[in-house]
């Protein structure tokens, strides 16, 4: 017997999402976590206890779960072996190697985004960096960081690629929080952005490229001066 539906009983799909919260509980939780790792109140190495934490934000485990996969998704967590989810360690090692990540597949997306960049990608960039120099949240100003990239690259045709870069982004937060709590690193920043910017506006491609290379080279100098290095690799006390 063919499947028959009560069309008068159907709602538009524009209908119902306007029931729908802005964020979910699970968001919502992973925002407060998010915003006390970068801040400093949950440390590096801290066990984070899921029974615990349900009870302290009132709500039932599922959705604390769920914000924890968000988190290890953002690099922020991880599993450990007889401890459970920690927060995840900082380290020099880590922040060069999503520097060179990072830098080397935005190479490949601005050679693709220049050519097609507007005045208006570049006008939002400009509008979104100078809302970042006063922005003091810093799970804000590292949404704001990609927001200002993002209107730069928006264009360039490569869904994936774009995806991809999004997803580093959001790992490399915790450090753009470090680098922005330290005055010298937090000026190297915005010069960096404010360089990448005035290229774009000239849709100079060899300055854009020259720009990145240079965060490439100077970005893990300042990382080993601001974080530790990894305990497994850290010289031996004599």
């Amino acid at each position: 017997m063919p499947i028959t539906y009560n069309k008068s009983r159907m709602r538009p799909a524009q209908t119902v999402a306007r029931t729908l919260p802005r964020k979910s509980l699970a968001q919502q939780v992973a925002d407060q976590m998010r915003s006390a790792i970068f801040d400093g109140r949950l440390r590096s190495g801290a066990t984070l206890r899921q029974s615990a934490l349900a009870r302290d934000f009132g709500i039932s485990v599922i959705p604390l779960r769920e914000a924890l996969c968000q988190l290890e998704g953002e690099g922020l967590v991880r599993h450990q072996s007889h401890r459970g989810v920690v927060v995840a360690d900082m380290n020099v090692e880590d922040v060069e190697e999503l520097i060179q990540i990072s830098t080397t597949l935005e190479q490949l997306a601005f050679r693709r985004a220049i050519p097609r960049i507007t005045d208006a990608d570049v006008s939002e960039a400009e509008a979104t960096l100078k809302a970042l120099r006063t922005e003091r949240d810093l799970g804000a100003f590292g949404e704001q960081a990609w927001s200002m990239r993002r209107a730069l690259l928006q264009h360039m045709q490569s869904p994936r690629l774009l995806q991809m870069i999004e997803n580093l982004s959001k790992n490399n937060r915790r450090y753009l929080a470090v680098f922005y709590n330290d005055p010298a690193a937090r000026k190297w920043l915005f010069g960096q952005w404010a360089k990448l910017i005035q290229a774009a506006r000239r849709r100079d491609l060899a300055a854009v490229l020259k720009n990145i290379a240079k965060a490439q080279r100077e970005g893990p100098v300042i990382a080993r001066r601001v974080l530790p290095r990894r305990e497994s690799s850290a010289e031996p006390k004599s």
